[in-house]
């Protein structure tokens, strides 16, 4: 019976949003395999008889109940809706008998929490008020339906079955209470109560279910958190988010690129609702602005994504940096975008945690097992959007193997009809990425559109210019003239200028500033305005700061934080001291001009967090090319520093918890992190630096030859091995004793179990004098790390395998049952340091953690058993150091 046009719109509203909330392939089969009851008899008798011949038949009568259920309420409703619209999908796990026994489970629970709607179909019609009572059932079932396809509608949902059923199982529950709720209010008596009556009731049901799924969400996100922190550790990928970040902030809440998202090229990529591949690659000329434009697709494509509750598709993005040896390369690229596949969606995360968890690292980050994985977690959406920056400053190949690998993935059968790719590459045109992608629409930065929108925000730049200056209309017209007209499509020109302009201290300083003979007709012109106003000042302690600073950061191998920066003055690597009264009272805008952008950190209100970096790639260039940064040497002096800084006695094996709480107080160790993650890429540039004999390199060799004489020194205070000695003459003879992967090369040198060991004594620093505060904020920043959330006891099988394992002298042999059994406990903390860390290490370092625990519950006795056993571990960990 058709339904009627009136009064059905609560039913309409349940199927709509369970039709919007699956993917439209899987309706098309839920609708063609199981579109009315009988056809599901006919389904489930199939379904009898295939396992039955199969020798492994299943209780299918447990069906009976749901099937009469759905009968009966069929019947009642179907003046309202068309009923056959919803039945059960079991079609869809018949092939797979153990995940088909507990579907079978759930429609059993089901159909007895649904009465037996015919007794009271006459009182509906009688009183069609009554009908939301039917509306709320049709909506839970619904629901029901929609929380299976989450796990079933998955691309590999039989591979993360296990993984993704609990999930289902929990928010299985607030749907069952709500069905026993309605019926009991059905068969109550309250129905002969009025309708605002009723009309509480419900709300209070469905009030209890929302506190319920809330909960069950919560509970959901926390054990997400959870697992993505050790994911994140697994992978350990570059931190992508700051480039977005940056990029977005540079906008300044302009809203410039918006014509892009007009262009049809665009418009045809960005539909999610078309099941085809699709490639749009945006080029143009160095400073065009493509990154800025490539921050504005990516902030979009995150605010459609959030909007939705339950997103049915993926953003993942990658900015690739020139020279920063983090984000220059296809192998940073996949953690990068693997890391923000897992993270948006619960379901997703649970199952790599559980690959993640059973492979060594080493194997993880390998490029072969990086793609097996991303390809993996590309098949968990219906649409994944893949936005890539900066091609064009990839690592010698690198852009190529990204660019051919990615491509790939569209021939790959494993996405048809289940996932769409959307892939947006952006760089400059060159001859490879012109080649690659030749094939495939583009949007150029070289248009009237863009032309239009560099005018515009010129204009709306203007209001700055006007705050500090009282110009006239006619001055105010003239900038904007020249500024538009000069910047020739770039972007950046734009931008440097003005800013340029806005330093200025007075109006005949401006005025002069646009003359035309002074006035920058080009980008690097603009630079040569900039930096003799930095270079050639007559105050020499800023000209001297600022160009320390400006080295520094051409030179770093990622963006330093200001406090970073104020660390490289403030220590003294070759006396082992620090002095706080060197931190500088000028800040690097300041000091520096247009040449460097300072960027906040997520969720960091103080300037000592804050970011800074070169304000582009070609003023880098500019510096280098025109002599003004000697980048092999400062990069050289870099190197002689870490490493001088890492053998310092404030890191020395011999030191005591006390003497090293002395030094974290004064924010000795504020420059550890960077040093002990880069040493190797300043070494191995060095390496490569080819030395002239001209007058200039005099300096360059000294500096080298003290950088080469130093490492040599780290290897043989590190080294877990007498073959690491290192050479005094010769860097590269050095560095090919060491191995290129990193963890390869962590594994023979003890630093990180020195540096680990620093890093928890300055967590745990307690009773600080506000001078200490004050410094430690302005230069090592926040000093209590993230703890893991631990259970409120220790449990004695804890401690009793942790000694077992240690007393075998082979502590690498951990059984899988009792990792497993960790993880379920909630120490996945400790769980994850044993599959990540060998033999002893793991020993000392999950001993440590518990000794910890031990002492916030003031177990004594605990105590005393975890000291001794450390004490035994401690002793073997560093007599395998000096072996």
């Amino acid at each position: 019976m058709s339904p009627p046009s009136q009064g059905n719109a609560g039913f309409q509203r349940a199927a709509t949003k369970f039709k919007q909330s699956i993917p439209k392939t899987v309706w098309e089969q839920f609708a063609h395999d199981s579109n009315s009851l009988s056809s599901l008899h006919v389904e489930i008798k199939a379904i009898h008889k295939s396992h039955g011949e199969a020798g492994s038949l299943r209780n299918t009568a447990r069906l009976g109940k749901f099937i009469e259920a759905m009968t009966q309420f069929g019947k009642v409703i179907e003046v309202f809706v068309n009923a056959s619209e919803f039945v059960c999908f079991i079609w869809i796990a018949k092939t797979h008998l153990d995940t088909f026994d507990k579907l079978l489970d759930a429609y059993d629970r089901i159909g007895s929490a649904i009465p037996g709607h015919l007794l009271y179909k006459d009182m509906f019609r009688e009183h069609e008020n009554l009908k939301v009572i039917l509306e709320d059932y049709y909506s839970d079932v619904l629901q029901f339906h929609q929380e299976a396809l989450k796990v079933f509608g998955r691309s590999k949902w039989k591979d993360l079955f296990h993984a993704t059923w609990k999930s289902f199982d929990s928010r299985f529950g607030p749907i069952l209470q709500s069905l026993q709720s309605r019926r009991e209010l059905l068969d109550s008596e309250k129905l002969s109560a009025s309708l605002d009556h009723i009309h509480i009731i419900r709300q209070r049901i469905d009030g209890l279910y929302q506190d319920q799924i809330r909960a069950v969400d919560d509970q959901a996100q926390e054990r997400h958190r959870s697992r993505m922190t050790l994911i994140k550790e697994k992978l350990r990928a570059p931190e992508y988010y700051i480039d977005q970040e940056v990029a977005a902030g540079k906008r300044e809440g302009l809203d410039t690129g918006q014509w892009a998202f007009e262009e049809p090229q665009y418009t045809a990529w960005s539909d999610h609702t078309v099941s085809a591949h699709s490639v749009l690659y945006i080029n143009g000329i160095p400073g065009a602005g493509k990154t800025t434009l490539v921050s504005s697709i990516i902030s979009r494509l995150l605010k459609t994504q959030s909007s939705k509750p339950s997103p049915s598709h993926s953003v993942a993005y990658f900015y690739f940096k020139h020279g920063n040896s983090e984000k220059n390369n296809h192998g940073s690229f996949l953690k990068a975008v693997l890391t923000q596949l897992i993270s948006q969606d619960t379901a997703t995360s649970q199952g790599f945690f559980q690959e993640l968890s059973s492979q060594a690292d080493v194997n993880i980050r390998s490029r072969e097992s990086l793609q097996t994985l991303t390809r993996a977690a590309l098949e968990e959406y219906r649409v994944s959007f893949l936005v890539l920056d900066g091609l064009d400053e990839c690592d010698r190949g690198q852009a190529e193997v990204t660019v051919k690998w990615l491509l790939s993935l569209l021939d790959d059968d494993r996405y048809v009809g289940k996932t769409s790719l959307r892939i947006l590459f952006s760089g400059q045109r060159d001859g490879l990425l012109d080649a690659l992608l030749r094939s495939y629409p583009a949007i150029c930065l070289e248009s009237s559109k863009h032309t239009a929108d560099i005018e515009r925000y010129c204009l709306q730049y203007v209001p700055k210019l006007r705050k500090k200056f009282p110009m006239t209309k006619e001055l105010e017209t003239d900038i904007l003239s020249l500024v538009s007209t000069r910047a020739e499509g770039m972007f950046l020109y734009a931008r440097v200028v003005l800013e340029y302009l806005l330093r200025q201290v007075s109006v005949a300083k401006l005025k002069k500033a646009i003359k035309p003979d002074v006035f920058p007709t080009k980008l690097e012109s603009a630079y040569e305005r900039i930096t003799a106003g930095i270079y050639e000042s007559e105050h020499e302690s800023e000209r001297e700061t600022a160009q320390r600073i400006i080295a520094l950061v051409v030179t770093a191998k990622r963006d330093l934080k200001w406090r970073e920066i104020q660390s490289f003055f403030c220590i003294d690597s070759s006396s082992g001291t620090v002095d706080p009264d060197e931190r500088l009272q000028v800040n690097a805008k300041d000091l520096c001009g247009s040449l460097v952008d300072v960027h906040p950190a997520t969720g960091q209100a103080s300037e000592h967090e804050h970011a800074v970096r070169i304000v582009h790639d070609t003023a880098r260039g500019y510096l280098v090319n025109k002599k003004l940064v000697n980048e092999a040497l400062e990069n050289a002096r870099v190197l002689s520093f870490c490493m001088e800084y890492l053998t310092s006695g404030p890191f020395s094996r011999v030191n005591r918890s006390d003497a090293v709480a002395a030094h974290a107080r004064r924010a000795y160790y504020s420059l550890q992190d960077y040093a002990v993650a880069h040493w190797y890429n300043h070494a191995t540039e060095l390496a490569a630096t080819r030395l002239c004999d001209s007058k200039d390199s005099l300096g360059m060799r000294e500096e080298s030859k003290r950088a080469t004489g130093l490492l040599a020194r780290f290897l043989v205070d590190y080294g877990s091995s007498p073959d690491l000695s290192g050479s005094s003459t010769s860097l590269q003879a050095t560095l090919d004793t060491l191995p290129s992967d990193e963890r390869d090369r962590t594994s023979l040198l003890t630093i990180e179990q020195r540096t680990t060991w620093i890093r928890h004594e300055i967590e745990t620093l307690r009773i600080l004098r506000d001078d200490e505060k004050r410094v430690l904020a302005e230069l090592h920043g926040l000093v209590f790390g993230y703890k893991m959330k631990q259970e409120p006891e220790v449990s004695d099988r804890v401690v009793q395998t942790l000694e077992a394992v240690l007393s075998t002298g082979e502590p690498e042999i951990i059984e899988k049952d009792w990792v497993s059994w960790l993880i379920s406990e909630g120490h996945q903390a400790i769980a994850f340091m044993i599959l990540s860390y060998p033999k002893t290490r793991l020993i000392y370092w999950s001993l440590k953690m518990l000794r910890d625990l031990a002492a916030e519950k003031s177990s004594a006795n605990l105590i005393d058993l975890l000291n001794n056993l450390l004490a035994e571990a401690t002793a073997r960990l560093f007599a395998n150091a000096r072996r």
